[in-house]
């Protein structure tokens, strides 16, 4: 149940991404007004790469299905062997049966190919949190009339990088986990406080770029949460946050930014 769980976690949010990436991108065609369609450019960048992130993984789950599946074959036909053909009673043939009735991936967390997805998720973040925090400060900016310096930002995404650095060392073992997760969210808040100083400290802060910025910092945050986590609860959280942070984001941009609905 919950290798069942994780795969449709992975499928989930790759079908929303996919879907947000589709909308946005016609949008950012569409939209006169320049700052939007920068953004939803963007979006649809995020989407793209996470999406190709996403297909990865369900190929690599997939993959690890087929080999548990074949392994399972395997020992049981070793078994069958070593049985006399002509001495086969009942209650064999029954335990024969129920053993070849049984070729699914039991829930156990080594069958999932953990530590592919791990580095893989590490790669996709690389890539997408300087896009999604390039998104936050132009969304930041335009409601609030401040640009966005490449000299400022340039900070935000090296606090960035720093906090995605110490998780995956202590991801990997080479820092303990505890310890590599509360480093990391010292970056974590160097990071959004940056964003704070340079888009809202200004006298005239809208209220929806508020509640914008403690969404984006409430999201993310949550990462550091499941970072603790047992390996099967942190791979479906971790899909969820995907699922609310690249795709519903993009599309409450859409949405927010289009005003085709008032917030």
């Amino acid at each position: 149940m919950q290798i069942i769980s994780v795969k449709n976690s992975f499928y989930f949010t790759y079908v929303f991404l996919i879907t947000t990436g589709v909308i946005t991108f016609i949008e950012a065609l569409r939209n006169p007004i320049p700052q939007i369609r920068h953004i939803m450019n963007l979006e649809t960048c995020i989407s793209i790469i996470a999406g190709y992130f996403y297909g990865v993984f369900i190929e690599l789950l997939d993959k690890s299905e087929e080999k548990s599946v074949l392994t399972q074959e395997t020992q049981i036909t070793q078994k069958t062997q070593l049985t006399q053909k002509t001495q086969i009673t009942n209650e064999i043939k029954k335990t024969a049966e129920k053993d070849t009735g049984s070729l699914t991936i039991p829930d156990s967390e080594h069958k999932l190919p953990i530590e592919k997805i791990n580095d893989m998720r590490y790669s996709d973040w690389v890539i997408s949190t300087p896009l999604m925090l390039l998104v936050l400060s132009l969304v930041l900016g335009y409601e609030n009339k401040v640009d966005v310096h490449f000299f400022s930002f340039a900070l935000v995404l090296f606090f960035n990088f720093l906090m995605l650095g110490f998780g995956y060392i202590g991801e990997i073992n080479l820092l303990n986990r505890t310890l590599a997760n509360f480093i990391g969210f010292i970056f974590f808040f160097l990071t959004y406080g940056t964003i704070w100083k340079l888009f809202l400290t200004g006298s005239k802060v809208t209220k929806q770029s508020k509640i914008i910025f403690w969404l984006y910092l409430g999201l993310w945050s949550l990462y550091g949460v499941f970072y603790q986590t047992s390996e099967t609860t942190k791979m479906i959280g971790y899909n969820m946050l995907d699922l609310l942070a690249k795709a519903f984001i993009g599309l409450f941009f859409w949405l927010y930014l289009t005003k085709i609905v008032k917030f």
